[in-house]
């Protein structure tokens, strides 16, 4: 059965939850024991249960569903280590899918999904393919400025340490991104570099403001 094509839009919708998942204490995952057979039985505390709640209702959407995803062993990438760093958009549906229709045959499963960082680090691989593209990145950063702006003081800091790091020239600054992680940023002549920590990606900007624009503050 034919599902609707992905846009950068859906990708965006669901990367917007991995700021909030990061603000979420996932260690308030209550378990209610373990059923040898039945698998994990523990249920999200009340204070974190609204946000996975809408997340598994947003990967639920015809657009994320893969009826084929039983052909892939979806399992075993998630058992390795780095097992989503190479996977495309369609192995990540497969994945969505399985995160989303593992309750279905293992009451529990959505719960040890969480809890062994697998929403997450799917949530991360998303992101860095929805910024491949200079639509995906656009749509991702506007989602995220929507769903969770940083505070007014946060970007007044962040202007004035960039305004010292630009005099000094000789040393760099930890910054971080909602949707991309965390960077080092270096200040040149006529712009500043941002470098991502986990893979050396690099963003060039003109200035603080389009800096800002793009979502990194300082950290």
């Amino acid at each position: 059965m034919k599902t609707p094509a992905l846009t950068a839009d859906d990708i965006a919708e669901l990367v917007a939850f991995l700021p909030r998942l990061h603000a979420t204490d996932t260690s308030s995952v209550v378990s209610d024991g373990m059923n040898k057979e039945a698998g994990p039985t523990s249920l999200p505390a009340p204070d974190c249960a609204d946000v996975f709640r809408e997340f598994f209702d947003t990967a639920s959407k015809p657009c994320w569903i893969d009826y084929r995803y039983t052909d892939n062993d979806v399992r075993g990438i998630l058992a390795q280590a780095g097992g989503l760093a190479k996977l495309g958009i369609d192995e990540i549906k497969s994945v969505v899918t399985f995160l989303v229709q593992g309750e279905r045959f293992l009451a529990g499963h959505r719960e040890a999904m969480i809890e062994a960082g697998h929403v997450r680090r799917v949530l991360e691989r998303l992101a860095e393919l929805g910024a491949e593209t200079p639509e995906g990145f656009a749509a991702l950063q506007e989602k995220a400025a929507e769903t969770s702006p940083w505070p007014d003081e946060v970007q007044r800091q962040t202007r004035a340490a960039i305004e010292q790091l630009s005099i000094s020239q000789d040393r760099s600054l930890h910054v971080k991104h909602k949707v991309l992680g965390d960077a080092a940023i270096f200040a040149f002549d006529d712009s500043l570099l941002v470098i991502r920590v986990r893979d050396g990606r690099r963003w060039e900007y003109p200035d603080v403001e389009a800096l800002l624009t793009d979502g990194w503050v300082i950290d």
